[in-house]
């Protein structure tokens, strides 16, 4: 059985309820009524030309929109090229370049939102061609949506090489779909990948200044393959009580060049996946039913860096075998491998969170008692 380590857990009815009693329309920082696509890019020169050609063709009308490239420690002139590629032709809106030197995914994405006018932030990748429809179709739905915090949608692959026959199952990985893109309410089933992500502003702005949420993971980070900041920001918003939305219409395409599309370049995004999760931890655990008394107690046990550690390095042993073929043999096509590079990279996030595992807890146990005081001043009001 294939291990998938970013899904979302169910939370129980009676947090839903609630969370109904929680005003999830009030903005902290209104803005103009919009959408922000931002691309954030290092050494994207070669793959851009594709990207901002699929902007330039989107049928927008009603509202405004604009692009914003963030250029994250490029040394290829990315920039430069962006530029004279977007003004080479008559450009439908504005193309906004701005630099963010510090290397990683987080610090590129909240460099585009500090610069973005408009209440709606979608992220695109510098490989992702939307679909003519794509802005115009994203309004709308979020327009309709106001309780919807983050919004995805529908990617399929474009192959820039042969398509390997094991691809079909680990497609996820590479934010791709597969057969299947669900639509509507998501929340509770699953969280998005960052690929076409779309947030709206005022909840990004709540989590940081009314709940004093801050992102412990970086993302990718040049060639590195590190990753969840996507999954670590949606179940941030589930817990601030704002739900997930997926849409089948916002359909892009997720080019995938030859360089990616081999087996060791999966294993390191299964490794670096799972790396990631300690940081969802805290989030995951507040989610969950309250107990009381031993239950409460025993809980605390399981949650604690300690247990989860043994737990991870327990997961990894029990497959002794598998572990010695993946360290000296690639095992294509082996579905336990990549099984074995989730808990391998699970247990060595962990032991990478030691000096900050407890406070995160803390940290978001805080935060989801002042989300709980703020339902509670808002159902008895």
């Amino acid at each position: 059985m294939l291990l998938e380590p970013c899904e979302a857990q169910e939370p129980s009815s009676s947090r839903d309820q609630v969370f109904g009693n929680l005003d999830t329309s009030t903005a902290i920082m209104p803005l103009e009524s919009g959408v922000s696509i931002i691309i954030c890019c290092h050494n994207s020169a070669q793959r851009l030309p594709t990207t901002l050609e699929h902007l330039r063709n989107q049928k927008v009308e009603g509202f405004p929109w604009e692009v914003i490239l963030v250029d994250n420690g490029s040394t290829d002139n990315t920039a430069r090229f962006a530029e004279e590629l977007w003004f080479s032709q008559e450009a439908p809106v504005s193309l906004t370049i701005v630099s963010e030197p510090q290397l990683g995914l987080t610090f590129a994405r909240r460099r585009g939102t500090q610069e973005a006018r408009y209440n709606l932030l979608s992220f695109v990748d510098d490989d992702n061609w939307l679909a003519p429809d794509w802005v115009q179709s994203l309004f709308e739905v979020m327009s309709s949506h106001p309780e919807v915090g983050a919004c995805g949608g529908y990617s399929r692959a474009e192959f820039g090489g042969n398509r390997p026959e094991w691809f079909g199952d680990f497609c996820y990985l590479y934010a791709v779909n597969g057969q299947n893109c669900l639509q509507g309410d998501v929340t509770d089933r699953r969280t998005l990948w960052g690929a076409g992500l779309t947030f709206r502003r005022s909840c990004l702005d709540q989590l940081e200044q009314e709940f004093g949420f801050k992102s412990v993971l970086c993302g990718r980070k040049g060639n590195r393959l590190s990753a969840g900041e996507d999954t670590e920001m949606c179940l941030a918003l589930r817990l601030a009580g704002w739900k997930l939305w997926s849409e089948p219409r916002l359909s892009l395409v997720h080019f995938l060049p030859a360089s990616r599309l081999n087996w060791q370049y999966l294993r390191r995004l299964a490794y670096g996946s799972a790396f990631a999760t300690p940081g969802h931890d805290a989030l995951f655990f507040a989610l969950k039913p309250a107990r009381k008394g031993v239950l409460a107690l025993a809980r605390r046990l399981r949650e604690s860096w300690l247990w989860q550690t043994l737990f991870a390095t327990a997961a990894l042993m029990l497959h002794p075998i598998v572990l010695v073929r993946s360290l000296f043999s690639s095992g294509e096509g082996n579905p336990e491998i990549i099984n074995t590079e989730f808990r391998k990279g699970r247990l060595m996030g962990l032991l990478a969170s030691f000096a900050w595992y407890a406070q995160r807890r803390t940290e978001v146990g805080r935060m989801a008692r002042t989300v709980t005081t703020k339902c509670d001043l808002a159902a008895s009001s």
